[in-house]
C-alpha cells in the first residue's frame, strides 16, 4: 500500500491510516518533494515529477504494482501515477 499526503502536508499525516491498514500488509509512506523530510524544493516541483519520485520509491522497495490511497495534492499525484503507469496501480483510493 502507497500512501501519498496532500499538498501542504507532510507524511506524518498518512501515519494513522498506515496504523490501521490491515496488519502484515507493507505501508510506504514516501516524502513528496519539498515536504517533511526532504529538501525544501528549489523551484515548485510538477505532478510529473512526484510521480517520478513515486515510481523510484516503488523500484527502491521492490514493489511492482501497489494499491495506492491519497488525499488532496497525493490524490493528484495517485491519478497521475494511474494514468502514467497503470501497470504499477493495482487499485486506487484518491480523495
Amino acid at each position: 500500500v502507497l500512501l501519498v499526503h496532500g499538498a501542504c502536508f507532510g507524511p506524518a499525516t498518512m501515519r494513522t491510516a498506515a496504523d490501521l491498514i490491515a496488519p502484515g500488509a507493507r505501508v510506504l509512506v514516501p516524502h513528496r518533494r519539498g515536504y517533511g523530510a526532504s529538501p525544501p524544493a528549489t523551484t515548485p516541483p510538477s505532478v510529473s515529477d512526484h510521480v517520478r519520485d513515486v515510481i523510484e520509491v516503488l523500484d527502491a522497495h521492490g514493489v511492482d504494482r501497489a494499491v495506492v490511497a491519497g488525499v488532496s495534492g497525493g490524490a493528484t499525484v495517485g491519478l497521475a501515477l494511474a494514468l502514467s503507469h497503470p501497470d504499477r496501480v493495482g487499485a486506487a483510493l484518491l480523495h
